[in-house]
């Protein structure tokens, strides 16, 4: 599959972050970095879109979505 990244991609572009980012600003550093087009995959091989991702990170706890922005929740990422 063409444009398919490790949902792990997403969360090193979101644990760069210094601050809260706001998700429509994640999406544009990651299509900067992956493309238009990136479809994501989680360690299972499940395929998401961008939106599905974010969806998933906040039913897996591994993000914490507030009128700030999302932040990680890096004691909840796997480092695999």
């Amino acid at each position: 599959m063409e444009n398919v990244y490790h949902a792990h991609e997403v969360l090193n572009i979101l644990k760069a972050q210094d601050k809260p980012i706001l998700a429509h600003d994640l999406e544009i550093l990651v299509i900067e970095k992956l493309g238009k087009d990136a479809q994501f995959t989680n360690c299972s091989g499940r395929l998401f879109s961008y939106d599905d991702l974010l969806q998933f990170f906040q039913m897996r706890d591994k993000i914490t979505v507030t009128s700030e922005g999302i932040i990680p929740k890096l004691q909840n990422i796997c480092s695999h």
